[in-house]
């Protein structure tokens, strides 16, 4: 955690060369712009202004200009550039050219939704859990459908032939403060996991945003394609994006529960931004991916699951990687608020197959989008202009 006067120290006396601004667009996807140290304290204060009619849901004509402003609390050294004239990044705030905060900003939209509930008294602690494939490239250094090895769930190496590569993220990850709590191999073939510890919402969206990144690098450097999509391949396990969340602040019971309630409430209106693609919708159901809007706290494999070392974890999982984990982790957070507010009674475990219910999270991109489209709850957590971002999308 820095702040800006010991950033700019850091620059002078640590002999940092580059400094990356990141940003993200509507749909999470890291965007950046780099500066010389001799513009940062300039940056700082005036911030670097970017076209926003170039970025995939920015693009309001009545403002053509935003301007990123670095959170200096994000500074980290970049571990695969020289030490020897480091590379640093910040992760940037978007601001309108007369100082207001920019609405389509997703980083703003979860920030709202942390102080939402600090004004209820509730700190929330998030975690993400990434599934993901690691595939070869061809001669020409192109992406194939070839999985690096042929391993299975947890096994071990010479079988698992992503052991090193999970160890070399891991490190990359340890080595600019972000540290994950466990990796290993999935069950699908060429198909890993790594997760991380709690930590407050922001950070930890910021880390989920960063792990991607790294992932990417990391197989690139080895030669290999990381791939997040849900469902890479037809004979094979899907990849989620697994949330937890617990509170900070309280052990009430019947706040957790109306919090729930509230997701599970929500969930089919909120799911075109959890799963955004076509091809997210060929995971539910499958391969121990849920479909039914239901919660347990004895099987792993329900939407909503409690860990059953940990009962004060509740653990969302629909998403997949292809979301944006700041609006993911915002409406997760505004739809168990919603649940607080309303006093939604929480359904038994397991109710929904016991009374062979149809209320199943949507089965393709087109029933989500109406969802999102007819509901009054995404209306008030997001900008109508990134709810048409989504709807436009067709892939």
């Amino acid at each position: 955690m820095y702040f800006k006067d010991e950033v700019l120290t850091f620059i002078e006396e640590e002999n940092v060369q580059f400094i990356k601004l990141l940003f993200f667009d509507v749909f999470g996807r890291q965007k950046n712009v780099s500066i010389l140290p001799s513009r940062m304290s300039r940056t700082f204060e005036k911030g670097v202004t970017i076209d926003a009619t170039a970025v995939t849901g920015f693009n309001n004509p009545d403002h053509s200009d935003l301007v990123l402003k670095p959170d200096p609390s994000t500074m980290t050294i970049l571990p695969w550039r020289s030490i020897d004239g480091c590379v640093i990044y910040m992760i940037c705030d978007l601001y309108y050219p007369d100082g207001r905060r920019f609405d389509y900003d997703i980083r703003y939209i979860l920030q709202k939704a942390v102080k939402k509930a600090q004004k209820v008294g509730l700190t929330i602690e998030m975690a993400a859990k990434f599934e993901f494939y690691l595939l070869k490239l061809d001669e020409l250094g192109e992406k194939t459908n070839i999985p690096m090895d042929q391993a299975g769930y947890m096994d071990a190496a010479p079988l698992d032939r992503a052991e090193n590569i999970r160890r070399d993220i891991c490190l990359t990850l340890n080595e600019m403060g972000i540290e994950p709590h466990k990796s290993y191999h999935q069950y699908g073939k060429g198909q890993n996991e790594v997760d991380f510890h709690f930590n407050t919402a922001l950070n930890a969206a910021d880390e989920a945003a960063i792990f991607k990144w790294v992932v990417r690098s990391t197989a690139h450097l080895n030669g290999l394609w990381a791939d997040f999509s849900p469902r890479p391949f037809k004979n094979q396990p899907g990849s989620g994006l697994h949330i937890q969340m617990r509170f900070f602040d309280t052990e009430d019971e019947r706040i957790k529960e109306q919090f729930m309630a509230g997701i599970l409430k929500y969930i089919r209106q909120m799911t075109l931004f959890l799963n955004p693609n076509k091809q997210s919708y060929d995971r539910f159901g499958k391969d121990q991916a849920p479909l039914f809007i239901d919660w347990s706290d004895q099987t792993r494999f329900t939407l909503l699951r409690i860990p059953a070392l940990s009962p004060d974890i509740m653990e969302v999982r629909s998403p997949d990687c292809t979301c944006s984990v700041y609006l993911a982790f915002a409406l997760l957070i505004e739809a168990g608020l919603k649940g607080i507010e309303d006093q939604l009674e929480l359904i038994e475990p397991g109710a929904c197959k016991r009374q062979d219910s149809m209320d199943i999270l949507p089965t393709s991109l087109e029933e989500a989008k109406a969802l999102a489209i007819e509901s009054d709850f995404i209306a008030n957590v997001l900008p109508d202009h990134i709810i048409n971002t989504y709807i436009k999308k067709d892939q």
